[in-house]
């Protein structure tokens, strides 16, 4: 006999259908054939008929929410920025102008070898000269090497947020840090340094440590990578603080003056005045305290009372003892001497 209307045909749970694989199957009779459904752990299956054949509908049972179950943090906001497609050329070298203070370039015995790896990247101007974005080293390479032009990838203007997401992905392959610290401090602008890893691939530290290098005036930052300052220097040195930092940038511009290098040592010796410095201010900070001197008498008191519980004699005997015997008077020898007379 043919049903008029749909009925439950089983609902399993994950537990069951895990040890029970034949629970996984059912079977109900219709029309004088069996109907066979085959079920998924925690799924509900609805069977009703139909015209065209018998249907099922699957619905997922909804998972309970775990206890204790911490908020999850919102998502970090990702830039929405469009920049424009770069001009692929090779430029004179006659209409660039590259700013090379304070780099050390290494470039010129590999661009010699293996020639130009990668493009230096140009800004277009409206007077139709050119700005140099990245790739000041590779243009005086190719100038010492004697080349007519360079391989550039020229964009048009475009805003700072544009330019530091564009520096951001070239210097992923060859890190410049006081110009990724300059970048970073464009986008802080908008974004946590959570927010500038996620746009940029940067990890989180090394954005912080870059940060970290602005407390340095410019001048100072560009002398990083110079004999005079190795960036390890310049970060220990840019977590100083008011007369401590002046006095390390002052050091380090003489040593600059003079070719000199601005060592650990000089660093350290900073460092350990600092630390003096510290030291000083939170003695005369902490509030001077007055020890009560305690009277002797007490502590006399204190001893004697611990020497007669070791020798079992009570506080009175000893007391007694030690109050002063009665003096015996003598008698008058000028009586006795008057006695012997009379005799």
């Amino acid at each position: 006999m043919r049903p008029e209307r749909a009925r439950l045909v089983s609902s399993v749970t994950g537990e069951q259908a895990r040890t029970n694989a034949d629970r996984r199957s059912c079977v109900r009779e219709r029309g004088g054939r069996a109907v066979v459904h085959r079920m998924a752990p925690a799924l509900r299956v609805l069977a009703f008929p139909s015209r065209g054949g018998h249907h099922a509908v699957m619905s997922q049972t909804p998972k309970p929410a775990p206890k204790n179950s911490k908020p999850s943090k919102p998502p970090i906001p990702l830039l929405t920025v469009s920049v424009p497609d770069a001009q692929e050329e090779f430029i004179p070298l006659e209409d660039l102008q590259e700013n090379t203070q304070g780099a050390s370039n290494k470039l010129q015995a590999t661009m010699r070898a293996v020639g130009q790896r990668q493009p230096v990247v140009l800004e277009a101007l409206p007077n139709g000269k050119y700005r140099v974005r990245d790739g000041n080293r590779r243009i005086a390479a190719a100038r010492k090497l004697g080349w007519k032009d360079i391989h550039a990838l020229v964009y048009p203007m475009m805003t700072d947020s544009q330019w530091a997401l564009v520096i951001a992905g070239l210097h992923n392959r060859a890190s410049n840090p006081v110009e990724e610290a300059r970048l970073f401090r464009e986008l802080k602008k908008t974004l946590t340094e959570e927010g500038i890893s996620a746009n940029t691939g940067h990890p989180v530290q090394v954005i912080r440590a870059r940060l970290a290098l602005l407390a340095l005036p410019d001048d100072v930052l560009d002398l990083i990578g110079t004999p005079t300052l190795a960036l390890g220097i310049a970060e220990r040195a840019a977590k100083l603080q008011g007369h401590f930092l002046t006095k390390a940038v002052s050091e380090i511009r003489s040593k600059a003056r003079t070719g000199d290098t601005f060592s650990a040592t000089e660093l350290g010796e900073i460092k350990v005045a600092r630390q003096g410095f510290l030291a000083a201010k939170l003695s005369s900070a902490a509030p001077s305290v007055s020890v009560p001197l305690i009277p002797p008498s007490e502590v006399l008191a204190a001893e004697v009372r611990e020497l007669c519980e070791r020798r079992g004699v009570s506080l009175d005997e000893l007391l007694h003892e030690l109050r002063p015997a009665p003096q015996v008077q003598a008698a008058p020898r000028q009586n006795v001497a008057v006695r012997r007379a009379v005799n």
